[in-house]
């Protein structure tokens, strides 16, 4: 299954674009994420002749359409996308991808980091038989950069068809791409 952090790409343009006059001081955007992350897994997994052909894939590369909203300091991200595992051979097993849907909510500790909680679902595109899905949650900070937002967490897999339960350390990178 994917193992990425969406959310944390919909934050980096909030802050830059103010709501509407009369919407309660807060902001929100929407926006494209590139979001390029490697995650190591922790603790108990599928050996590799027993796992689906994304679990042993530790670098992916995802595109997502990102909304974010800020109400004083606490932010609420939400985003739906497309993963792809790098370096695999997945195209010979039939595997086309993943969809994923997150949404997360943070709080802006200082102005550049923002502890957030995410929750997510993922479903891997598989041509010939059942595609396995995930629900996860992460845990972790963000921290804003000149060129977008560095992310680390632990994800945990809370349930799922096909996939192991299982926690990873990810580390994350949003580009936000403007309009």
């Amino acid at each position: 299954m994917r193992r990425r952090w969406l959310s944390c790409g919909s934050d980096a343009v909030s802050r830059r674009r103010p709501a509407r006059p009369g919407s309660g001081g807060g902001t929100r955007a929407v926006a494209l994420a590139l979001l390029p992350s490697l995650s190591l897994p922790l603790g108990r997994h599928l050996d590799a002749d027993d796992a689906i052909p994304t679990a042993s894939r530790r670098a992916t590369i995802g595109l997502a359409l990102a909304a974010s909203g800020h109400v004083g300091r606490v932010a609420l991200n939400g985003d739906a996308g497309y993963t792809h595992a790098l370096g695999s051979r997945d195209d010979r097993e039939g595997y086309r991808g993943t969809l994923a849907v997150d949404a997360a909510l943070g709080f802006q500790a200082t102005g550049a980091l923002q502890p957030a909680l995410e929750l997510g679902w993922a479903r891997d595109r598989v041509e010939d038989g059942p595609s396995p899905w995930a629900l996860t949650l992460t845990a972790g900070l963000q921290y804003a950069l000149p060129a977008g937002r560095l992310g680390l967490g632990v994800q945990r897999v809370v349930d799922g068809a096909l996939v192991d339960i299982t926690t990873v350390l990810l580390v994350g990178f949003a580009i936000t791409i403007d309009p």
